[in-house]
């Protein structure tokens, strides 16, 4: 199987991998978001229930 996203070895040169697509960088960015949205409110709420038992 070859690995879309490794550089390939040929025996007379390197084979870049190709960069990543529209679509891609679309869903990491739609994660990087999602995720902003979930860990932040937790990070908040670990912080004051902390600072509620120490304070």
């Amino acid at each position: 199987m070859i690995a879309s996203d490794e550089t390939i070895r040929t025996p007379d040169r390197l084979i870049p991998p190709s960069p990543p697509t529209r679509g891609h960088r679309t869903a990491g960015c739609a994660l990087i978001v999602l995720g902003a949205i979930f860990a932040l409110p937790a990070v908040f709420n670990t912080v004051a229930a902390i600072h509620g038992l120490v304070g």
